[in-house]
């Protein structure tokens, strides 16, 4: 059985993704809720905390789920708050989208086992720790399907960093009324301390990649910088060429340096992704 060894940050720093704690915002009605953990399909008796954001009214409304990235030791997973994004919650809230943030499992008051880890750099587990955050994420799905002021036939998908990777795993996985995904920054055994730029055998990410553009139907934009310390663009265009030539239907950006880590671009850049986004939105439909 392999033991877990130091396990790379996935984000830029502690602002990235300790997103959690008061106030709520009540312009965009902010509640917690309580998602049934799902392994092979079967609910565990476990839940995820998760944050629901939506538009007054009764709807139904398409719904967003945003997932997050991963925080680099065990520590900082079990300390983590809350996540709710709640600046990008409300601009998708004001477009009419009923929003969730799952804290998936492994982290923070969520808890349970670590099933997003890679295990080791040298031979990084990459399919099974899509897998695992997977099952988190399609969880969610099920859970804002089952609400009645939400449209279940309309949905998209977001995620950054890690929640990117599973973005594009959730997408292979093509569950129903999946309308598009966005794909910020996303990869898994990157640090910017020991190899800037250059995540643990990015050659195992594009096998991923690539399998996942066999399944992935629904379009895709994938938005990475110039100077992303954890994934240079180098691998970000292998892995989109690799996504597409399998099938995968992806618009890939890469946009232009952003402060002194371009990882951090879907928290703190706004104003510089909400256009790129806006018009891939657009043209799907929403």
């Amino acid at each position: 059985m392999r033991a877990p060894v130091w396990i790379f940050a996935l984000i830029a720093c502690t602002g990235a993704w300790a997103q959690g704690g008061p106030p709520f915002a009540a312009d965009i009605n902010e509640t917690v809720i309580d998602i049934p953990v799902r392994v092979n399909g079967a609910e565990t008796g476990e839940h995820m905390v998760a944050t629901l954001f939506k538009p007054d009214g009764d709807g139904p409304f398409p719904f967003a789920i945003i997932s997050h990235g991963r925080a680099g030791t065990p520590v900082e997973r079990a300390q983590v708050p809350r996540w709710r994004y709640s600046e990008q919650s409300r601009w998708l809230v004001r477009k009419g989208f009923v929003v969730i943030v799952p804290t998936r499992r492994g982290y923070g008051s969520t808890g349970g086992a670590d099933v997003e880890t890679n295990y080791n750099c040298a031979n990084p587990a990459y399919r099974d720790a899509m897998t695992g955050g997977v099952e988190s994420v399609l969880a969610a799905i099920s859970y804002a399907k089952a609400q009645k002021f939400v449209d279940p036939a309309r949905f998209i998908l977001i995620g950054q960093s890690v929640g990117g990777f599973l973005t594009v795993g959730v997408t292979a996985a093509a569950p129903a009324g999946l309308v598009a995904a966005v794909n910020f920054a996303g990869g898994h055994g990157g640090d910017p301390m020991r190899h800037p730029g250059v995540p643990c055998r990015a050659d195992k990410l594009l096998e991923v990649y690539s399998e996942a553009g066999k399944t992935a139907r629904a379009p895709m934009l994938w938005i990475y910088t110039e100077n992303d310390q954890f994934f240079g663009p180098d691998h970000a265009r292998s892995w989109h060429a690799g996504f597409i030539s399998s099938g995968g239907r992806a618009e890939l950006q890469i946009l232009p340096p952003y402060q002194a880590n371009g990882h951090v671009l879907f928290v703190s850049g706004m104003a510089v992704w909400r256009p790129v986004v806006e018009a891939f939105l657009q043209s799907v439909g929403f």
